[in-house]
């Protein structure tokens, strides 16, 4: 069984980070924000909740938004 591949992508600023998960064909699975410290960041996208690939939720005019 093929494993399905995730890439994160990260808007850093001084004080909030802005974080999207997309999945191997594009589609926006996650969406959150953290404190900008690597600590944060990390405990952030490790409890991101996993969701299907076909939920329907897509990106805005960037992966971000």
């Amino acid at each position: 069984m093929d494993q399905q591949q995730h890439y994160v992508g990260l808007d850093v600023s001084l004080e909030t980070t802005s974080i999207c998960v997309i999945d191997d064909k594009g589609t926006a699975v996650w969406r959150g924000k953290c404190a900008s410290t690597p600590e944060s960041i990390t405990e952030a996208v490790q409890h991101a909740p996993r969701r299907p690939s076909g939920s329907g939720l897509r990106p805005d005019s960037s992966p971000i938004g």
